[in-house]
């Protein structure tokens, strides 16, 4: 049974929107039954990551499932825009420059969510985009 199965409409028409869109760019999405998805550059783990394919490996869009929907899915919209940077070969995503990804994720994140009318609290969504964003500038 799929993570997704007791979700709202909306939110399942925007799931398989990105798993049909990935998969035509060898990218699979995974939901993990997890808090955090260990990694070692943040000592938490992470909410998700996207990883692109290789000429071994399909790439991954993989997301923590264990946090409130609001959380999932503006996650989820997140790591989807990072699979739109790669797929755009955006010059901050090919170049690697770490806050103008970010930004841009999220500034996509949140237009995302709009545009599939997710049924979440939007606003409460773009506070916490401006808040991380602003967390990445004073982390640099």
């Amino acid at each position: 049974m799929a993570v997704e199965n007791n979700w709202h409409p909306k939110i399942k028409e925007f799931v398989r929107h990105i798993r049909d869109h990935a998969a035509s760019r060898n990218v699979r999405l995974y939901f993990s039954p997890r808090k955090y998805i260990k990694d070692a550059s943040t000592p938490k783990g992470l909410l998700g990551y996207f990883i692109e394919p290789d000429s071994e490996d399909s790439g991954r869009i993989v997301v923590a499932y264990k946090h409130p929907m609001p959380t999932v899915i503006h996650t989820l919209a997140h790591e989807y825009a990072h699979f739109i940077q790669w797929e755009e070969r955006m010059a901050c995503y090919v170049k690697d420059h770490y806050i103008a990804q970010e930004r841009n994720a999220e500034i996509r994140a949140i237009k995302l969510l709009y545009e599939f009318q997710i049924p979440i609290d939007l606003q409460v969504r773009e506070r916490q985009a401006l808040r991380y964003i602003a967390k990445l500038h004073r982390e640099d």
